[in-house]
């Protein structure tokens, strides 16, 4: 038997849901936690957001999940601020616990800010935009996860939001001039100054297993806005197995010919 979940913001403004349609229930900012249903394909998700007492985010996680498992009802309210009734004690005001109702936010993609120098990313981070944000302009590294035959299709996006004179460095977790993961495909590059011989693209060579994004450097790319794509694309246990790369990066540079852009580090 499925249950259903009802959250009421105020008179007017009331929900109910089944607990099938549940994706995830989300610490998302300070003394927040979003319930995410999928309720639709084609017209996307309702996201629910609740106001949570102060660092009382997993409480309520907690005492959600705990109602929902043990409840025998098929209706069960987990946040009613209209009778002031909640499943949780672990909540905000009461009254104003839910903060908003959102219907048809549509299919929406992970989002996560990057602000340390060294990062490791795993199979379970695929589908994830990754903002990189990195201060003071240090070296910044970004290792992406071995390919084998049981992640293909895992992707990875990355968005300069800070530029960074220091270098962000896309590295592929593998190197090996016969058998090491090797990125294929192309970068777009586009100047914020007069061109006055750059080229528009550049496509990877043979055996290139590092992406540099520094604005600042001759014949790279980097500035704020660019972005650069991953997809594990193909799989070889004796030869290369292949990242697709494609994506756009600003440079300041008017002569660019994006020589610096791919690297074979090995």
């Amino acid at each position: 038997m499925d249950k259903y979940l009802y959250f009421n913001a105020d008179a007017d403004d009331a929900v109910t849901l089944p607990h099938s349609a549940l994706k995830s229930m989300s610490h998302s900012g300070a003394n927040t936690v979003v319930f995410e249903f999928l309720t639709d394909d084609v017209n996307g998700n309702i996201a629910i957001t609740i106001a949570t007492a102060t660092n009382k985010e997993k409480e309520f996680m907690d005492d959600v999940a705990t109602r929902i498992a043990k409840s025998r009802d098929a209706f069960i309210e987990i946040a009613n601020d209209e009778d002031e009734r909640y499943a949780s004690s672990h909540v905000g005001t009461s009254g104003s616990v839910v903060s908003a109702i959102g219907r048809d936010v549509g299919i929406r993609k992970k989002v996560v800010d990057i602000v340390a120098q060294t990062t490791v990313l795993t199979a379970a981070d695929s589908g994830t935009i990754f903002t990189v944000n990195v201060g003071s302009n240090a070296a910044t590294t970004i290792t992406l996860p071995t390919i084998t035959a049981a992640n293909i299709g895992a992707y990875y996006e990355f968005f300069v939001n800070t530029e960074n004179t220091g270098g962000i460095d896309i590295l592929t977790a593998t190197t090996h001039d016969v058998s090491g993961d090797v990125f294929y495909g192309a970068l777009g590059i586009a100047s914020n100054v007069a061109d006055s011989g750059a080229v528009s693209s550049v496509i990877t060579a043979a055996d290139v297993n590092q992406i540099n994004l520094t604005g600042a450097l001759a014949d790279s790319g980097g500035e704020v806005g660019s972005f650069v794509r991953c997809i594990a694309v193909s799989f070889s246990s004796a030869g290369h197995s292949q990242w697709q790369v494609d994506g756009t990066v600003g440079t300041d540079d008017n002569n660019n010919a994006g020589t610096a852009l791919f690297i074979d580090r090995d």
